[in-house]
């Protein structure tokens, strides 16, 4: 009942003191390759590459390998620094499952804001604006853009975020 993303994400953030354990219970790597991803995080823990393998294995076992590959890469895209342009068809409608898909018109930033909840008002929609806090694809989004352009689109799609982790995919 869980979607992909969720459950990659619930094993993603896994403490370090248990993400060893996991990775030998719940995994069918082999104890070389444990071993060898337990050294690595070890010695860059801030990378978290055990629990980045752990949540990868686990959703490959339970939700398929292409699944594990898409919601893998939407992580990525999201959290680290792959580019939005990597992003398919296929992810967006992952995502859109995950955080929401509203229907575009071309329609001014403030309405767009507000029409998907990243927003209670307009003049707060402004000053988030205005703040600098809102995204389009990664993009920072300042006040002199009024409204959202065709080529801020990727196959149709776009993910639009106000700070850290709010976000929706919208699709026009």
């Amino acid at each position: 009942l869980t979607s992909v993303y969720s459950f990659y994400q619930f094993w993603l953030n896994v403490d370090d003191a248990g993400v060893e354990d996991y990775l030998k219970i719940y995994t069918f790597l082999s104890k070389d390759e444990i071993d060898s991803t337990v050294k690595q995080f070890k010695q860059n823990p801030s990378d978290r590459l055990a629990q980045k393998t752990l949540a990868y294995e686990i959703t490959k076992i339970v939700h398929g390998e292409n699944r594990a590959k898409s919601v893998k890469k939407i992580s990525e895209v999201l959290f680290d620094s792959r580019k939005y342009t990597d992003l398919n068809n296929d992810d967006f409608e992952l995502m859109s499952q995950e955080l929401g898909l509203y229907k575009v018109d071309k329609k001014d930033l403030s309405t767009l804001l507000v029409d998907t909840k990243l927003a209670k008002s307009k003049s707060e929609a402004r000053r988030f604006l205005d703040a600098g806090s809102i995204y389009i694809n990664g993009k920072q989004i300042g006040s002199d853009q009024a409204n959202i352009n065709e080529n801020q689109f990727i196959s149709n799609y776009a993910i639009v975020r106000r700070g850290k982790n709010t976000q929706v995919v919208i699709k026009k």
